[in-house]
Parts: C-alpha cells; sequence; structure tokens
C-alpha cells in the first residue's frame, strides 16, 4: 500500500470536535488520533464517522507494525483506534506497544471479528473499549468517553503531582520556617505558644496557654494517642524527637483543623528532660485532598470492578441489584431502589431494591410516573432530583412514609443512554438530612450513564434474541408447510389417479368383451362409485380454493338441524351398512338455526364419512342433538381408531393428516375437517374434538346459535317432485360428444322426448320443428356461449319457443357462476358431473312450472 498507509500518508482531517487540546497558551489544538487500519475503505470509514460525529481530529492511519511504532515515536497522539487482525501483525501486539510507552494513552480497538471472550480478554489487557465495524455509531461515543476518562486521569495525576509537591514544600517549610512555635519549661510547667500555634487552635493572641489548654483542645479521639507519644517523647531513652499528627477542635471557632507538630526534648547533664520546644504546621487542607483522591481511587476501583462484572453476567436482574449497590457505595447512602420505565403505560416499575421494608416495596411496586413530584421531574427534565421528605409536598403521602421509615433525604438519577432513551431511574436515600457532594454526584453520573449503556445493549441483545428466535421459528414453519405440500402433492396425485384405474378398466373392459348382467352391473357400479370419490375430491379442492379467496358463499334460511342431521345419514347409510356399522341419532331437542341447509348437511356429512371411515366393522357411530342455552350442540360419536394428542392440536388444519400410512390405508385429502371448520365459523359456531388416544374413538362437537323462540318456524317439507318424465320434451345443447350421449340416454330412460343437439345454431334450427318443453344448455361452448343463444331465444315470440324455461348444464360451480346463470335468464342451474336425480327433478319443475 505504499505511502498511502505511511507517515507520509493518509491524515484524515474531521470538522468540529467537544474535546479539543488546550495548550500552555489556552489555544485550541485538533485531536491527533493514530488509526491501525489495513483496509482504506474501513478507514474511510471511521474517518466519515468521527467527522458526522462531530470529533475534530487529523486522522493518521498506519498499516504495518513498523509505521505503527514510528508514528509512536514521532508524534504524540490522543488517542489509538485500532483493528484486531492485520496481515503479519494483530491488534493485541499494538495494545502492547502502546501501553510500553503510553500507559495512560486511550486505545480502542474497532474491528469486525472481536468476539465477547476476546473483547473481554482485550480490556483485561487494558483496552480502553471496542466497538465493532456492523456498530459504528458506537465509535463517536465511545471515543468521547475514552477522552474524558483520560482527561480525569489526568486530573488525578496532577493532583497526585500536587500534593506530592505540596508534602515536599511542607516538609521544607518544617524544616525551614516556624510557622507556629511552642516552649514547654518542664522544670515550671509553663507552655508557651505564638500567635501561629494559638490560631491552629481556635485562640486569640492574648489567650494563656498550659499543657492542660494543649490537651484539652485536643480532637477528644486524639488526646489518649497524644499523651502517649508525649510520654515517648520525653523518654530519653527514645531521643527526644518528636513528630506527630493530630487534629484539634477551636476553642472559640469549633473548627476542626489537621497539624502536623515536630519537636526536640533537651536534657541536663544528668539526662533529666528539662526542656521541650518545636513547630506546628495546619495540613487540613492536605489532609482533605488526600480523603477526596482516597474516595476517587475506591470509587473508580468500584466502577471499574461493576464493570468487570457486569460484562460477563447474563442475569439482568443481578444487573439491577448490581447497580443499586454500587449506586449506594458511591453516595454513602443506607438505601437505593432502580425503577424501570415503561413508555407504554407511563408507569415506573421497581426491579431492584436494598435496605427496604417490604411495605414500601409494595406500595412502589408500580407507580404512575406522576410528573408533579420531585421524582417526575427527573423524568420530565432528565435531571437529578433531591428530596426531604420533611418538605411540605406530599399529596401521596408519599414522603411521610419514609419519613415514617427513617429516611429523611433521597436523591434520584436518571438512567440516559447514547442513544437518547430514558431507561429509569436509580435513588439513593440517607436516614439523616444530607445532600451528595459534588464529587458523589460526579460517580453517580458516571455510574447513571454506564448502567444505561448496559441495560440498552442487553435490551438490544435481548430484541435480536427475539428476533432470531421468531426468524428460527418462521423457517420451520415454512419448511413444515413445504413438507406439507410436498405430502399433499404425493397425497393428492394417488387420490386423483386411484379412481381413474378402476373407471379406465371397468370402461375397456365393457367396450371390448361381453359380460353376464350381473358383472355388468358390477363394473357399472364401480364406475360410478369412483366418480363420485373423483367428484367429491374436485368439490373438496374447489371448496378450500373459495376458502382461501374468501369467495365461499352461503345461502341463509331457516334449518332444522333434525332435517340436516337425517339427510346427511341417508347419504353414509348404504357405506356405514358395508362395514357393518351401527347407527344411531338420538334427538334430545328439535331445533332451529339460521345458515345454509346445503353447507350444514356437509358439515354432518364430513363428520359421519370421517366416523365410518375410521370405525372398524362392527363398530358404532352416534349422533346426538340438543340445546344447551343458546347453542344447538351437536355430538358426532364413533368407537373408531381415535386421534393421538400430539395431532389433536393441527386436526382443522388444511392437507394435514396424521401420517403417510394413514393417508395410504383411510385415503383422502385432508380437507374435509378444514372445510367443516371453515363453514361452522361461518355459521357463528364452533367446534372442537376430543379423544382418549388411539383405539379409543373421537368426539367431534358441533355448536351453532339456535333460533329464540319468537324466531323459529314450524319445518316444512317438500313432497319429492316426480321424476317420471314422460310426456315431457327436452331439448339439449353440449358441443362435448361423451355428454350428448350420456344425455341421450339418460334423459330417455326417464321417459323424456329428447332431442339432441352439439352447438346454439342448431338449436335455433330445431326450434322451429320441434316444441321443446325445457331447454338443458351447457355455458362454454365456441363460436355461441349458453348465455349468447339464451338471449337470442328470449326475443323470439314465445310460439317459436321466446320463453322456454331453460337449465344451465356447466361445470362453472362457483356461487358466482350460478348467481350470474340465474342472472341471465336461466331458470335452474345444475354443475357437472351430472347428478341424473337432480336433473329429473329440475325438468319436472320446470315442465310443471311451464
Amino acid at each position: 500500500m505504499g505511502d498511502e498507509f505511511g507517515l507520509k500518508g493518509q491524515c484524515i482531517k474531521g470538522q468540529s470536535s467537544t474535546f479539543p487540546y488546550q495548550t500552555g497558551e489556552n489555544k485550541m489544538k485538533r485531536l491527533q488520533i493514530l488509526l491501525l487500519e489495513d483496509n482504506p475503505l474501513d478507514a474511510d470509514v471511521v474517518s466519515l464517522t468521527l467527522a458526522e460525529g462531530g470529533i475534530d481530529c487529523d486522522l493518521q492511519v498506519v498499516d504495518t507494525q513498523a509505521k505503527f511504532v514510528a508514528a509512536l515515536q514521532t508524534q504524540r497522539f490522543a488517542l489509538v483506534l485500532a483493528d484486531y487482525i492485520l496481515p503479519g501483525f494483530d491488534g493485541a501486539t499494538a495494545l502492547r506497544i502502546t501501553r510500553e510507552r503510553y500507559p495512560n494513552m486511550p486505545f480502542i480497538f474497532v474491528s469486525a471479528s472481536l468476539g465477547e471472550e476476546l473483547a473481554i480478554e482485550s480490556l483485561k489487557q487494558g483496552a480502553t473499549d471496542y466497538v465493532l465495524k456492523q456498530r459504528l455509531e458506537r465509535l463517536v461515543p465511545c471515543v468521547e468517553r475514552a477522552l474524558q476518562e483520560a482527561k480525569e486521569h489526568r486530573k488525578r495525576k496532577a493532583a497526585e503531582t500536587a500534593l506530592r509537591e505540596s508534602e515536599d514544600r511542607l516538609r521544607l517549610a518544617i524544616e525551614s520556617a516556624q510557622l507556629g512555635t511552642w516552649d514547654w519549661n518542664l522544670l515550671t510547667n509553663e507552655l508557651r505558644w505564638d500567635a501561629g500555634c494559638k490560631a491552629m487552635f481556635g485562640l486569640p493572641p492574648e489567650a494563656e496557654t498550659s499543657i492542660e489548654t494543649f490537651f484539652q483542645g485536643l480532637h477528644p479521639d486524639d488526646r489518649q494517642r497524644l499523651s502517649q507519644v508525649v510520654q515517648d517523647s520525653l523518654n530519653p531513652a527514645n531521643g527526644g524527637i518528636y513528630d506527630t499528627e493530630y487534629r484539634t477542635i477551636g476553642f472559640e471557632d469549633h473548627v476542626e483543623r489537621w497539624i502536623k507538630a515536630k519537636g526536640q526534648v533537651y536534657l541536663d547533664e544528668s539526662g533529666t528532660p528539662f526542656r521541650f520546644i518545636g513547630t506546628v504546621l495546619e495540613i487540613t487542607e492536605q489532609k482533605q485532598a488526600q480523603r477526596r483522591m482516597k474516595a476517587d481511587l475506591q470509587d473508580t476501583q468500584v466502577l471499574q470492578e461493576l464493570s468487570t462484572r457486569l460484562i460477563s453476567e447474563q442475569n439482568i436482574e443481578v444487573i439491577y441489584q448490581e447497580i443499586i449497590e454500587t449506586a449506594i457505595t458511591l453516595s454513602r447512602a443506607d438505601a437505593g431502589s432502580f425503577q424501570y420505565f415503561d413508555v407504554k403505560t407511563n408507569q415506573l416499575q421497581l426491579l431492584a431494591t436494598q435496605g427496604f421494608s417490604q411495605r414500601i416495596m409494595d406500595h412502589f411496586d408500580c407507580v404512575m410516573a406522576n410528573l408533579q413530584t420531585s421524582f417526575g421531574q427527573t423524568l420530565l427534565n432528565g435531571e437529578r432530583a433531591f428530596i426531604d421528605f420533611e418538605a411540605p409536598e406530599d399529596t401521596d403521602g408519599c414522603l411521610k412514609m419514609h419519613l415514617d421509615e427513617g429516611f429523611f433525604s433521597a436523591q434520584s438519577t436518571p438512567l440516559i443512554s447514547r442513544s437518547g432513551q430514558f431507561i429509569g431511574l436509580f435513588s439513593t436515600y440517607w436516614r439523616r438530612h444530607h445532600r451528595p457532594s459534588e464529587r458523589e454526584r460526579r460517580f453517580l453520573d458516571l455510574l447513571a450513564r454506564q448502567a444505561a449503556d448496559l441495560i440498552e445493549q442487553r435490551q438490544a441483545i435481548a430484541e435480536r434474541q427475539q428476533l432470531l428466535e421468531r426468524e428460527q421459528a418462521a423457517r420451520e414453519d415454512a419448511e413444515q408447510a413445504n413438507r406439507i405440500k410436498d405430502e399433499f402433492l404425493a397425497i393428492l396425485s394417488h387420490e386423483l389417479r386411484s379412481p381413474l384405474n378402476p373407471i379406465l378398466g371397468w370402461s375397456t373392459l365393457l367396450q371390448t368383451k361381453q359380460f353376464d348382467p350381473i358383472t355388468t352391473k358390477k363394473g357399472l357400479s364401480t364406475i360410478e362409485r369412483n366418480a363420485k370419490l373423483q367428484t367429491q375430491l374436485i368439490d373438496d379442492l374447489l371448496d378450500i380454493a373459495r376458502i382461501l379467496r374468501g369467495k365461499l358463499k352461503l345461502e341463509e334460511t331457516t334449518v332444522n338441524l333434525v332435517t340436516v342431521v337425517e339427510g346427511a345419514m341417508e347419504v353414509v347409510r348404504t357405506t356405514a351398512e358395508a362395514k357393518s356399522i351401527a347407527l344411531q341419532f338420538e334427538v334430545i331437542t328439535v331445533c332451529q338455526v339460521r345458515g345454509d341447509e346445503g353447507r350444514l348437511e356437509q358439515v354432518v356429512w364430513n363428520l359421519l364419512s370421517n366416523a365410518i371411515k375410521f370405525t372398524p366393522e362392527g363398530g358404532q357411530v352416534g349422533v346426538r342433538l340438543e340445546v344447551n342455552g343458546e347453542q344447538a350442540c351437536l355430538t358426532v360419536k364413533d368407537t373408531g381408531k381415535g386421534i393421538s394428542s400430539d395431532f389433536l392440536p393441527y386436526l382443522f388444519q388444511s392437507f394435514r393428516q396424521e401420517d403417510v400410512s394413514v393417508t395410504r390405508q383411510y385415503g383422502g385429502l385432508g380437507l374435509g375437517l378444514a372445510i367443516v371448520k371453515y363453514i361452522v365459523d361461518a355459521h357463528n359456531g364452533s367446534i372442537t374434538a376430543d379423544s382418549s388416544g388411539e383405539g379409543q374413538g373421537a368426539t367431534f362437537t358441533v355448536q351453532f346459535p339456535v333460533l329464540q323462540e319468537e324466531g323459529k318456524t314450524s319445518p316444512t317439507f317438500l313432497s319429492a317432485v316426480s321424476t317420471d318424465l314422460r310426456g315431457i320434451k327436452v331439448l339439449a345443447v353440449d358441443d362435448s360428444e361423451d355428454t350428448r350421449h350420456l344425455l341421450e340416454m339418460l334423459l330417455t330412460s326417464y321417459g323424456a322426448e329428447t332431442s339432441v343437439v352439439a352447438s346454439g345454431t342448431e338449436v335455433l334450427t330445431h326450434l322451429k320443428t320441434f316444441d321443446p318443453d325445457v331447454l338443458i344448455c351447457d355455458i362454454s361452448m365456441p363460436d355461441m356461449d349458453g348465455y349468447t343463444l339464451l338471449q337470442e331465444i328470449r326475443v323470439l315470440p314465445d310460439a317459436q319457443g321466446g320463453n322456454i324455461p331453460a337449465i344451465a348444464l356447466t361445470a362453472f360451480t362457483r356461487h358466482e357462476d350460478r348467481q350470474k346463470a340465474l342472472s341471465k335468464g336461466f331458470q335452474e342451474h345444475i354443475p357437472k358431473p351430472i347428478d341424473p336425480d337432480k336433473l329429473a327433478g329440475a325438468i319436472a319443475r320446470l315442465a310443471s312450472v311451464d
């Protein structure tokens, strides 16, 4: 890559910065950032991300170890960004080299291949942070945080240096100047202090002093120790050296001061102490600085340890509890709580507490985020709130509740992530009047930012996991749907071909060979049975297609369910008798419902057919009809093979059958029960299935809203129209030769005088010489379709057949096809394949009306 990424090479400039350097002249200086990256495109993306995030910097890009070391040796950088994996060089080595030369320089990994374990290890080795290239939106916040932490670190180092210098100056001052002096005559017990020494005990210059004054002015906790120190100094064996520190409490101003004292005991020729003199220096500020530094170091260590623990902690409840415990530690509080803000319900949910009674935890378990309270202002403004529980603001008694529990003060800090999301708030409580110091507030803010980012990150991980689980479930559903589709297509092929075999076989035999009447009847019966079976398969497919398109229509009337059940039982009775299955119908209550009689009979027929199909020879199938409350309850129970509990939830799904072996043994497409459920639902009903298991039979229960008493009508029963068509003249037209032959034989067998033609033109010609009582007309025909033909006929005079009753005979069987035929002037709509009795009945009715 040559100079493009060398020391002479790429220096990418940003635009603005919230973290400028400060020179000695207080001039703004651009940030110098070193980027270890071997991919030019990634380097450009990093540069653009920094610029767009407001980081004003000179970005120097290097791609080898030599260039990286040379850059560190020749230039001072504010921060290092590094890829983890490079050709012949890796981020871990870059981190080690940087730490050897600049132990405190911020170092952030920017990599696409840094896993969680490797990231944790990198942080342990001294990396400041890490950012995945897939989530560069974190880069600017990480850089800002790293620069801020580096700034804080420099401040602490400066404070440490200043403290050391102060100690040195103090040592020199004590050795070279008497900031306060005292002189104790051990023979007379007279103690003299100068004005400086008296001031350190809170005494005016004219005050009298004595050894008793000295001990009275000491902090009570230091008196016993100082008494021993003085005795040790007066012991000649110890050399008479006096060097100690103690606290005083001012006699008049009551101010606590830290004093550093040095002195020397003088001995006479006999070795007896006779004089004790020394100096004192106030070191209060030094002690306070030491305490602040110690507290800062302790709290910084607390946050670092918390960060290390939480990186690997997976239990979010443990994370909440750790946050509260740390907040209590940082603020030296007595209790604490963490409340999560649910933006959907505008409620604060209590997720973690420490130091509270059950009474308070129960009260604040889930509360509305009331913006009128002090804590509510934290939500509104995103700023810390302080509370005095003795304050008058107590509209709901919450302040008094805390006061009763012994709490006097509290603070609440908002948790706002770097993305601006309000996560919630943590609060700390004191059993004394207290306001957190500036230092405590600063560390609470650091904890809040750290906690908010971590919680947001964990929420994102949880959401991503849920998304993956949903995707996995969807993928499994799709795979299952594909398996079901493949199985269905295989079953469909089998079920459609199976009836064709006996139909084609017997058709060939009957056309080529001569059989006795019994064998011929058996063959024709086989053809008829399998043709009906195939018709039912096609009807099921058409019904499910209508259902999927939402086109299945209902023609609602008042329906007597007894009639529906009896009609369905008549259809299946022959099949049941063939297997010696006893059919029973128990009517507890005669009732009527509002619905489509044909579709309701289809429901019962399907349930009975299934029951008979899966019940062995000699079994029983029973139907029970009763009224429960406002529901008509129809129960179909059998003693068949039963249903496994694993399959029950899928029983009413399209194309679902228990397994392939059952499909092959019993046949069917697995559509019947799906169609049944749709029809039942369309009637505002419900259907359930129950089985104790395989071999235990099954029970299906269907419920429909029953018609109330005032809405009931007496059931009417139409007498069957005679199917004797003798004396009736029928003109039929169909472009299919096979259908024409069938119609001619069929109508002739019923006694009708029949004329069959192949086109609409022939119909118009026959009307001149053949005066039919009924016209049977195919719809789909070449040259002139059935609708056009009927229009031509309707314009003819009555004497020429203009008002002849017409039956549409068609393979278009949808509800809208029937409606269209009737609207075009047909009196009846008969679907193909032809039901002979239905066609004959329609002819008889129209002929009698005519």
